[in-house]
Formats: C-alpha cells, structure tokens, sequence
C-alpha cells in the first residue's frame, strides 16, 4: 500500500475510459479528503502500477484495450498487489458478470448509477475494515518473529528438548489468544464456538487413530477456524436477520481472510489450508473453491462436522439452540452431501456414546 500522502490522504486510483466519470469521481472524492488519481485503460493502469500502490481501486468493467476483469485477476495474482481493495464499477446489471467479478477478488459491484454518498461510504467502510486488518497482521508478524527468535534461543539452549515444544506450543497458543481476543471483542459467540469445535474436531481425530501430531494441528486448526471474520463488518457479523446474497457472498470470505492470516505465521501456515476449506461440502457445493470428496483435506472434513454441530446446538444471535436430537436429524439428512459420511459416522458414535 502506499503510505498515507504528505497532506494525510488516502489514495484511490479510478481506472475508467470516460472522462466525465473520472472527473466526477476525482472532483467529489477529492473534495472528501482522499487524493484521487486516474487513468482511462488497462495501459496506463499497467504503467501507473509499477510504482504506485493506491490503498483502494475503483475499476471499470468494461474498458477501451481490455476487459477490467483481466486487470482485476492480475492485481489479485500479484503478492504486491493482492491486498488493495477493489471495486468494480460498470452500467452493466449483470448477476453473473457481479458474482464473477466477487470469486476473482472485487469487495464489491457498483452500478455508475450509484449515488456519490453512497460510494463514498462504501469506500470508507472497506478501508476501515483493510485498517483492521493490516494492524493484525502487523501484530501477527510481531507475534511471528518472536517466536522464531524464541525458536532460534530455545534450540541452541535445549537441542530440540521438551522445553522447546513445550514453550513454541504456549507461544503459538498465545498468539492464537491475541488474535481471538480481537475478534471475540466484536462476536462474543466467537470463543465459546471455537473452543467447543476444537474440542469436538481433537476427539473424532483421535477417533480415527489419527497420528499425535496430526490430532494436535486439527485441535489448533479448529481452535482457529473462524479467525477470518476479523475481516467481516459488524452489521453482517452479528446480524439478527437472514442475510441478503451480497451479506453471504461477504461472509464466505472468512475461511480465506483466516487462511491469509495463518499464512503469516510461521509456526501456523501448515495449518492455512484446513482452515480456507471448512467449509468446503463433500459433494462439492461449499466453498470457497467447491471442493469435492477427497479434495477436501481430511482435518478440513473433521472441522466440518464438528463446525455444523456446536452451531446447531448451541445459541445464535438470530435463533435459539436446536436440541442433540435435532441438531443430529437435520445433519443426517446431509451425508454424502455435507459430510463424509467416514467422518460422521465415528462423529455420530461419539456422540451417541456421550449421552447415553
């Protein structure tokens, strides 16, 4: 990102072929104390790029040397580019075009009808919540380079001793704590959910005779899963109502907004993958990447379960608690669908042998 301009304005670049909107755009959000660049093509986006890092792009669909989804793809296979907000903004109503646009990485799909006060608080609230966000994983790659240099002391002092595992395990569950902490701030729900999944997801591992350490990384990768929705707004969070489709397309991003963040943990990147797909179905209609049957990591699978569960059986801010019983029909009805039915089936025994 670029750093906040010497006048303390926050860049946007508008990439669009006509002028009048980008005049309109630079004179109202360049009188709302942002510092507003432009371009008309995919060209001078390209050129503008090598040196620039605006902290939010507001792209036109459809563009004069090219489409604005290949520029959108580009920023967001790019490492140095990946994190910049993007809006697409088109004159085409298009559902297909929009939820397109929103699997290749766009915070959202704008009409050029849109009203200018809307816009503008749109753009506000993407960067408060892109401010979150950077300000934890500053905190996680603090946290990240203490424990490696607590890993480098530990190791010329132990040699791979017990202590060593022991205090890079309370290290890792203490950044786990920090970064939970945040999160249960705004969605108190949140610690009490992740302490039961973990819990639930260790015992079927252990079920399945799965190896010690492998048992260990489902327990923190439940412990974890949730961790993206750090980068979720309040409204939709903690929302009584049933959510609009662009609520849930926004939702749906947590299990890769936490993936990112484990990504920046050195002691927890291996356990990125199990938390992206956690909400990946068995027959492939989760997401984010519709996953199907044996693609689905197996510790993903086991998290699964185990996430369905304790959010059925336990209170939510939009609908009480189903009961066991219940809670253990309406997931029935889903294996082979939801879940594999291997992992349900030692879940369900568990489950049968603990109430009876």
């Amino acid at each position: 990102m670029d750093k906040i301009n010497e006048n303390g304005k926050k860049v946007i670049l508008i990439v669009d072929d006509s002028l009048v909107i980008r005049k309109t755009l630079k004179n109202f959000l360049g009188n709302r104390a942002y510092d507003v660049h432009t371009v008309e093509n995919g060209k001078e986006f390209f050129k503008y790029i090598k040196t620039g890092r605006p902290h939010i792009i507001i792209l036109d669909k459809m563009l004069p040397d090219g489409d604005g989804f290949d520029i959108l793809n580009y920023i967001k296979m790019n490492i140095e580019l990946n994190n910049i907000p993007v809006i697409l903004f088109t004159t085409q109503d298009d559902y297909d075009n929009e939820l397109a646009g929103l699997k290749l990485g766009a915070e959202m799909f704008l009409s050029k009808s849109v009203k200018m006060e809307e816009l503008e608080l749109c753009i506000r609230k993407i960067l408060i919540k892109q401010d979150k966000l950077i300000k934890i994983k500053e905190n996680v790659n603090r946290l990240s380079r203490e424990i490696d240099e607590k890993d480098n002391t530990i190791m010329k002092e132990s040699k791979r001793s017990n202590i060593l595992n022991e205090q890079l395990n309370q290290m890792s569950y203490d950044l786990i704590n920090v970064l939970l902490k945040t999160l249960e701030v705004r969605d108190p729900y949140t610690k009490k959910h992740s302490e039961s999944v973990s819990q639930l997801s260790e015992v079927i591992s252990q079920e399945m005779k799965l190896t010690p350490e492998r048992v260990q990384n489902i327990k923190i990768a439940g412990y974890f899963h949730d961790i993206g929705k750090i980068g979720i707004p309040d409204n939709i969070l903690n929302s009584t109502k049933m959510l609009s489709r662009d609520e849930r397309i926004t939702i749906e991003k947590h299990p890769i907004i936490g993936a990112e963040i484990l990504e920046t943990v050195n002691s927890l990147k291996h356990l990125a993958e199990m938390v992206k797909h956690h909400h990946e179905n068995f027959d492939g209609s989760g997401y984010p990447d519709n996953l199907t049957g044996e693609k689905i990591p197996l510790e993903s699978r086991i998290i699964r379960v185990a996430d369905f569960f304790d959010a059925l059986s336990t209170d939510r801010v939009y609908r009480p608690a189903y009961s066991y019983e219940q809670s253990l029909d309406m997931m029935k009805k889903r294996i082979g669908t939801f879940f594999d039915k291997k992992v349900f089936n030692i879940f369900l025994k568990l489950i049968e042998k603990s109430v009876k």
